[in-house]
């Protein structure tokens, strides 16, 4: 099931899996704070785990690719 059809449990044991792992709320964090001063963050400057934990926020809709 991708995500535009997932029942509003579905979607928030996706975020909250998300959110449950340290290395992504941490970049989540950043990404937020990021996105306040006006400078979102580039996700080509990351790490390699970073990325795998960008690519997870944005699966779980929290992210946009944007980002």
């Amino acid at each position: 099931m991708d995500e535009e059809q997932q029942t509003a449990p579905e979607q928030w044991r996706s975020i909250a899996a998300a959110l449950a792992d340290e290395r992504r709320l941490r970049l989540y964090a950043r990404v937020i704070v990021a996105a306040e001063r006006g400078t979102p963050l580039d996700g080509q400057n990351l790490e390699a785990k970073e990325r795998k934990s960008l690519a997870a926020l944005q699966k779980a809709g929290l992210v946009s690719s944007g980002a």
